[in-house]
């Protein structure tokens, strides 16, 4: 069943919501796109795609400077997270996403490759060209762990516009990166719940079945023309 079905918002469909019309009890095979936040307009897509680059620049900057045991303490907080309801899973169960272990494995191997020394990568895209196993559900669920706060703030406004029901009170609805501390804060907010899990909306226009360059289409486009 899909949102607008589920709280039943009469006569309005994807093309009259802002945010993705998903479904609540079954992830589908979308990924965020941190790439369509930063061509966005708006105030959101702004600080959002500042948050990306902190994070990223954070832990490349402690990989630079052999800070390895920082940087993995960062990573580790970072999970797989179903609260978008995106990606591909079964059963519940996705396996293909982001947990901790993945990730410092990814990032060490950036490491020993020397990927960040070389200059190979040095933003977030980077990591979807040239980092074997970093693609659209890893990276899609780590911009949601990153940018939890921002997705519960859209989910309240979208709310409170479409008038769905949230929680009374503010609950633990995980993590978030704070730019200010350059690392994990808990957050706390008034949230939607649906058969006990969160749920948290997310813009349709930062949204994509498939992110726009893999290795193969990147060398075939620029090295090879």
């Amino acid at each position: 069943m899909k949102v607008s079905e589920h709280y039943e918002l009469d006569g309005l469909t994807q093309s009259n919501l802002d945010f993705l019309d998903g479904l609540i009890n079954k992830d589908v095979p979308l990924y965020i796109d941190p790439s369509q936040i930063e061509v966005q307009e708006g105030e959101w897509f702004k600080k959002s795609t500042s948050i990306l680059n902190h994070f990223f620049e954070t832990i490349f900057s402690l990989y630079r400077d052999d800070k390895v045991s920082e940087a993995e303490s960062l990573l580790k907080n970072a999970h797989e997270p179903n609260e978008t309801k995106l990606g591909v899973s079964q059963d519940g169960s996705r396996g293909r996403g982001t947990s901790p272990e993945k990730l410092i494995a990814i990032f060490n191997h950036i490491k020993t490759q020397r990927l960040l020394a070389d200059e190979v990568v040095t933003d977030y895209s980077d990591l979807c060209i040239f980092v074997k196993d970093f693609a659209e559900d890893r990276m899609s669920d780590l911009v949601t762990n990153i940018l939890r706060e921002q997705l519960a703030d859209y989910t309240l406004e979208q709310s409170e516009l479409h008038d769905l029901e949230l929680t009374s009170e503010p609950i633990d609805i995980g993590v978030a990166w704070d730019m200010e501390k350059s690392n994990w804060k808990q957050v706390n907010k008034r949230a939607l719940i649906q058969n006990g899990s969160l749920l948290l909306l997310v813009p349709k226009s930062i949204v994509v079945q498939k992110y726009l360059y893999t290795v193969e289409e990147f060398l075939s486009k620029t090295v090879f023309t």
